[in-house]
């Protein structure tokens, strides 16, 4: 969790008096000034007095440098020489233009790359301090992933405008007070942290100080520079939350979660009315609430013990897939998973690409698992597994239904075992039925589930997904069900653990929209049509003119006014042949290809740059390559790196769903040695003295 920025003190990069003091000064973080705090003069020594700082502190504090600014020959000099382990960010003066940020982007990446940072890790403040970068302030708040949060400066923007700064009668005038809101909204909209104030010049007015702090709180601004440790103090009490507005938050999300449990979202409380919106507000002013101090240490990282599911223990024996991913899902946020493999190896292992002789994809879904081998078709190792269930609180299997009852691990032995054992049994079709026993995998799944039947195009075959779609569902499905019995089990009283039964081919088939009810009630069948929905238009993938694809969905009226309106036709608004959901249904073969055409004539930046300035919702279609590209997929860390014990630092998928409280994570990849923790697990989770049990 990084840290929120509340308190950012100047420190002149061209006095090393003032540099050596770095370990003492209070406040959030440091900017290292190489702009407008050192003659040009003693530019070149500044920055070696600064990187000096960075490698003797960086590790410790949190230090920001602001560099010259984009429009100098200054600013490739500073970043050459801050750019380097122990360094936060970037404060970039002067922004007046995308493009400056954009390019001040590609530098630090080509930097860290070169100095062996990890990508992304430096980030950028940018400070609007010009008529120019107030009137562009939306598209800048936009410009890049690498982009913090922003600052105001009132100096230079007072400058720009002929008006006196500070003001002689205090405050701030109309004119600045307009460009501060302009940077609040345009923060909210672009999904930045929210701004920071500038600097307030007067040393000794700390009243001045305080309202300028107060107003600046009310417009939404999180947070203040300034130039002298004393204004430290003021800043913090007055960007910091109250302990009584923390537990008026506290005592108001309470009470709505209690009404929220009982099924009510809207109530009053202390004649207030009390609604979602509300209760998020006290919910993020508890998550930003910290204690007032000068406390610079990093948020600690995830730690097991810390995690939701810490203490719930699970026995793994399931195999390749669905069964696994429930494992996984559940390891991700604590749980204890022991993963029962054959010793020649589980299937997973030898499913999709190695590199060398290192399984890629077992990296991933066997990562937080304890590996023992056993091999169940022998007496001994099948009283191992009865012995782990009567320790677990969750097993998870996908043998055929039957197999383990001949082998005396059915339901009702282990729940005689064990009685408050959750029990999830994964298969192709089901633990009843006349298919029940028949071998079942994702792809039969995805063809019985009617997925296939409705994909691909009209004249031609049913089309299987390139991956393993109905695991994945059924996956996610095992894994919700799991936490259903385990509230079921422990809240609310009911003490006994259940069977789980998961198919592969219902949890896809539950996803498949309304088929079910339009055949019940219109004898309707969906076909395959390509790209195309049979419930509203327009909603297709488009070739751009320089052979990129896009894709839309015109899902309500007012978002097939927008598209139309991207696409230079408003006229098509009032169009009665397209003026209604279902009137663009009938003619979807026309609308289809005048989107189609426009999108023809443009390219795809351009198409995305429009259809955003519309509102008008729209997405390039990517490939893995693009994705691990994308500016959105690294700002959110959907795909994170961990290091491994064979490939070194390992990239994949990030744990999700997020929560705000308590976020899962991986602490380790899938081992590669056959049962790599079968002593930890006989002799640590079972007692057992000696591995020569097994023997």
């Amino acid at each position: 969790m990084v840290r929120p920025l509340r308190t950012m003190l100047y420190v002149p990069g061209g006095e090393p008096r003032k540099l050596a003091r770095v370990p003492e000064l209070g406040a959030d973080a440091l900017i290292l000034d190489l702009e407008d705090a050192v003659a040009i003069g003693v530019k070149a020594e500044a920055r070696k007095w600064v990187a000096e700082v960075i490698d003797e502190h960086g590790a410790d504090r949190a230090l920001f440098v602001r560099v010259n600014d984009a429009g100098t020959d200054m600013l490739l000099d500073d970043l050459q020489a801050v750019v380097r382990p122990g360094l936060s960010g970037i404060v970039l003066p002067k922004v007046a233009d995308p493009e400056q940020l954009r390019a001040l982007d590609a530098i630090v990446t080509l930097l860290e790359a070169q100095r062996h940072l990890a990508a992304g890790s430096v980030a950028v403040i940018g400070i609007i301090e010009n008529a120019a970068g107030v009137m562009r302030v939306r598209e800048i708040a936009m410009a890049t992933p690498r982009l913090r949060c922003l600052s105001f400066g009132a100096g230079d923007l007072s400058l720009d405008l002929a008006l006196p700064w500070p003001r002689p009668q205090g405050g701030v005038g109309p004119a600045l007070l307009h460009a501060k809101a302009e940077l609040a909204l345009a923060s909210a909209a672009a999904g930045l942290e929210p701004p920071h104030d500038g600097v307030y010049p007067k040393l000794r007015d700390p009243d001045g100080l305080r309202a300028e702090c107060e107003q600046a709180r009310e417009l939404g601004f999180f947070g203040k520079h300034v130039i002298h440790p004393e204004q430290v103090p003021i800043v913090e009490e007055v960007f910091q939350a109250s302990e009584d507005e923390i537990a008026a938050a506290r005592r108001l999300l309470d009470t709505f979660e209690a009404n929220e449990r009982a099924g009510s979202a809207a109530f009053q409380l202390d004649g207030v009315l009390v609604d979602y919106p509300v209760a998020e507000r006290a919910r993020r002013l508890l998550a930003a609430a910290r204690p007032a101090s000068r406390d610079t240490e990093p948020e600690p990282e995830p730690t097991e013990s810390a995690l939701p599911l810490a203490g719930l223990r699970v026995l793994d024996l399931s195999s390749l897939y669905a069964g696994p991913l429930i494992g996984t899902n559940l390891a991700d946020f604590g749980a204890e998973v022991i993963k029962v493999e054959h010793p020649r190896g589980d299937d997973a292992r030898r499913w999709g690409a190695s590199r060398g002789d290192v399984p890629l994809w077992w990296k991933v879904i066997s990562r937080n698992k304890r590996l023992i081998a056993l091999d169940l078709s022998t007496e001994a190792d099948r009283a191992t597994v009865a012995e782990l269930a009567g320790w677990a609180d969750v097993l998870i299997e996908n043998f055929r239904p039957g197999r383990l009852e001949r082998w005396g691990l059915g339901w009702e032995q282990l729940h005689a075992l064990n009685p408050r054992l959750i029990m999830v049994r994964v298969t192709g079709f089901g633990q009843t039925g006349p298919y029940r026993s028949q071998p079942g995998f994702g792809t039969l799944a995805e063809a019985l589930s009617g997925f296939a039947a409705v994909t691909g195009s009209p004249d031609g075959p049913p089309t299987l997904p390139p991956f393993g779609l109905a695991d994945g569902v059924a996956a996610l499905t095992g894994t919700y069900a799991t936490l259903v019995a385990l509230y079921w089990r422990d809240a609310l009283g009911g003490g006994q653990g259940q069977q789980i039964d998961i198919s592969l081919f219902e949890p896809l088939f539950s996803l498949l929209g309304p088929q079910t009810v339009e055949f019940d009630q219109l004898d309707i069948v969906q076909r395959r049509q390509g790209n195309r929905s049979p419930r509203t238009a327009p909603r297709n993938a488009y070739r751009t003119r320089d052979d990129g694809w896009v894709v839309l969905s015109a899902g309500t009226q007012q978002i097939a006014n927008r598209v139309a309106a991207a696409i230079e036709r408003p006229d098509l608004i009032d169009d009665p042949r397209f003026a209604s959901p279902a009137a663009r249904r009938e003619n979807a073969d026309a609308v289809d290809a005048l989107v189609a055409e426009w999108m023809a004539r443009h390219e795809l930046g351009d198409i995305l740059d429009r259809f955003a300035a519309h509102e008008a919702p729209i997405a390039p279609v990517y490939d893995i390559a693009q994705i691990f590209e994308d500016p959105h997929y690294r700002a959110r860390d959907s795909v994170i790196t961990v290091p491994d014990d064979d490939l070194g630092d390992l990239r994949m998928q990030a744990v999700v769903p997020r929560l705000s409280r308590t976020p899962g994570s991986v602490r380790w990849t899938g081992a590669s040695a056959v049962g790599a923790d079968t002593d930890y697990v006989l002799g640590e989770v079972l007692g057992r003295s000696a591995r020569l049990e097994q023997s």
